[in-house]
């Protein structure tokens, strides 16, 4: 089947000043002539990718920090966070040309382990930001925030693999990333002991607004501790490996009773708060959808092999449902969403969102990271769909998997509500042998919605040169519900990585679903 895309006709209009989109009183206007969509998405993705590649680069200190945004003032952004600083790095290639990058962060890191902060004693790892010359942020701030190291494991195992594979020097992974001797000092080593350690403590949640048990700590906290039990044993430690693989399980078991809400049919992304924006109350979140698409790359190379293993992956219905009801209440929640129905919605954190980029005193907007996100996991069911063949993993059919695939069918991840009657049993006989053109269908809506949501990005990024954090290829944090303007931090590094991961999942569904069922 050829490769889909979307339908697209630009919003276009002179791109704002700061000034003017602090005051949102301009608002885009809608150009409705279609353009050349085929040629036109691929080569914007080309063009936004290599920008966004330069801008992130740009972020990074020759010490090895990762600066979250240049902005240092209303928002003040200009900080290293553990956690944005790891999802940054596993957005850059490995290769010859960036090992001295990789490693000169990872020195920064392992001395950042050992930098006495607000969190020591018991939870010096958690400590989720500090300043970029590598000393302690001593001011009040959400603490722990366990996420922070789990994700800096993947990071850096996906790192050490790569750099292996590419003839990299095994001694030096071994002195510098991954040393077994106890207590542990190497920086892959300390992260995963406390991740061992800790996983069970509740911590404040990605957004730094919640404190409780969060969905998405706990899922990068099981997928680091499986693939670091891999790595263990690469490291003939495999006393430690045993040690990991048995907290992961506890890990991901925890994940498994609690998170799932049978009566809401979504994953709740905290639970058992006991602080947190008094307004949240739904706790239908995307950090749920991105979760499930950062870890996708390391429960494929250790998955848990449990009896339901699949419940909480990127292509589970759980996670599926969730991501298709929170675009529903997006859909309806953003005026610039109701605009156009062939551009998907703009995603924001959650529905009762009050961050608006600068004060909590606002009305929450789209945020690039989470609209980018939409169109990753669209773009990753798409090629793990085509290169399989098939959707089932199993030969019984799964209800919640009927409802998830009929709400695809029927326009979810453009925001559509589900309207069409529920297939029984279309999880179990859809593939290329059975219901073909059912299945080539699901696959044209997952590829077409994956373009629809770059076709909302572009639509809300400048089109012409103008100042810092303003210009071509530049990508804020948010853009405005109303005006559709970029406000929040500017070229903030980890919307420039998630355009990043999300061209890469692209190109693996081009390549895949382009030859799907022998066509």
């Amino acid at each position: 089947m050829k490769f889909q895309s979307a339908v697209v006709a630009l919003l276009c209009g002179a791109s704002p000043t700061l000034a003017s989109k602090r005051q949102h009183q301009q608002v885009l206007i809608v150009d409705t002539t279609p353009i050349n969509v085929l040629e036109s998405e691929s080569e914007y993705v080309q063009k936004q990718a290599a920008q966004s590649y330069t801008r992130l680069l740009a972020n990074i200190r020759p010490n090895g920090a990762v600066q979250a945004s240049p902005s240092s003032e209303n928002p003040d952004y200009a900080y290293h966070w553990v956690r944005d600083a790891a999802t940054v790095m596993s957005a850059v290639p490995v290769a010859n040309a960036t090992h001295a990058l990789f490693w000169k962060w990872a020195a920064f890191e392992t001395t950042l382990q050992h930098t006495q902060n607000p969190s020591s004693p018991h939870f010096t790892l958690g400590e989720p930001k500090f300043n970029l010359d590598g000393s302690a942020y001593t001011r009040d701030w959400g603490r722990p925030q366990n996420d922070g190291p789990a994700t800096r494991v993947l990071a850096l195992v996906r790192f050490a693999e790569m750099y292996l594979e590419q003839g990299g020097s095994l001694d030096k992974v071994r002195k510098y990333l991954y040393t077994p001797e106890m207590p542990a000092l190497s920086v892959i080593k300390a992260d995963l002991e406390y991740v061992a350690r800790v996983w069970d403590v509740q911590g404040v949640e990605l957004w730094e607004e919640v404190r409780g048990d969060h969905y998405h700590t706990r899922l990068v906290q099981a997928a680091a501790l499986f693939i670091g039990a891999r790595f263990a044993n690469k490291m003939n430690d495999a006393g430690a490996a045993s040690y990991y693989t048995s907290k992961a399980h506890e890990v991901y078991r925890s994940i498994e009773s609690n998170f799932w809400s049978v009566e809401k049919e979504y994953i709740q992304s905290s639970i058992r708060v006991q602080n947190g924006p008094a307004a949240k109350t739904s706790f239908l979140d995307v950090s749920v959808v991105l979760a499930a698409i950062y870890t996708r790359h390391a429960f494929s190379l250790a998955p848990p092999a449990l009896s339901d293993s699949t419940m909480h992956s990127f292509d589970g219905p759980q996670v599926l449902l969730t991501a298709l009801q929170l675009a529903s209440k997006m859909k309806e929640l953003y005026t610039i969403n109701q605009i156009r129905d062939d551009l998907a919605p703009g995603i924001g954190r959650y529905t009762e969102d009050v961050y608006d980029g600068y004060t909590t005193t606002g009305l929450g907007n789209p945020w690039f990271l989470a609209t980018l996100g939409y169109a990753e996991l669209t773009f990753s069911l798409a090629h793990q769909f085509c290169r399989l063949g098939s959707i089932s993993r199993s030969a019984s059919a799964n209800p919640l998997m009927d409802k998830a695939l009929s709400w695809i069918l029927d326009g979810g991840f453009m925001g559509q509500s589900l309207s069409s009657p529920i297939t029984p049993g279309i999880s179990q006989h859809l593939s290329c042998i059975e219901n073909s053109h059912e299945f080539q269908n699901l696959i044209q809506n997952l590829t077409f919605a994956g373009d629809a949501y770059i076709a909302r990005v572009r639509a809300h990024v400048p089109d012409h040169d103008g100042e810092v954090g303003n210009t071509v290829g530049s990508l804020s944090e948010q853009f405005h519900r109303d005006t559709g303007f970029m406000q929040g931090a500017v070229e903030l590094t980890w919307s420039h990585a998630s355009f990043l991961t999300m061209k890469a999942a692209r190109d693996d569904a081009m390549e895949s679903c382009s030859r799907v069922c022998g066509k």
